[in-house]
């Protein structure tokens, strides 16, 4: 609960009303923001990041969108961006394992060793993705298939 309140005073929804764009806000420690477009539903980590997102009609990619599409056939659609998130993951990833690197702490530089999982495995790859700007996946139903698109943005 630590996450989302101070003093596990509670935390409630704020309903956000400005131009366009109706909103949920969560009014705790960890910034979240929720609302529905049709049958879509989106979650960002801002109120401006998701006015951004309801303020784009139709909700989809263009040319040069960054976006997951969701037309009329869309059952699931996710967006994410690595090049915004590389560094939180690699810090989540070091949190993860903390008790137990110190626990063991003799053996982080020992040779010959095997690295750790998270904190050095799954933060290398996160690394080595640098140059992902983003991914987008999007499935869409048509009758007897699901049609799966994936689309991976590169840094320019």
């Amino acid at each position: 609960m630590g996450l989302w309140t101070t003093s596990q005073i509670g935390v409630s929804w704020v309903a956000r009303h400005e131009g366009n764009a109706d909103y949920y806000q969560l009014d705790g420690l960890a910034p979240l923001a929720v609302a529905t477009k049709g049958p879509i539903l989106l979650l960002a980590s801002s109120g401006e990041t998701l006015k951004s997102l309801l303020g784009r009609a139709p909700l989809g990619p263009t040319a040069n969108s960054q976006g997951p599409e969701a037309g009329p056939n869309v059952v699931y659609a996710a967006g994410f961006r690595h090049s915004a998130e590389r560094h939180n993951i690699v810090k989540m990833m070091r949190l993860i394992e903390m008790p137990l690197l110190q626990q063991y702490r003799g053996m982080a530089g020992e040779e010959g060793r095997t690295p750790s999982f998270f904190s050095e495995n799954l933060a290398s790859l996160s690394q080595s993705l640098e140059s992902i700007e983003s991914e987008s996946l999007v499935v869409e139903d048509r009758g007897p298939q699901l049609h799966q698109t994936v689309t991976y943005r590169l840094k320019k």
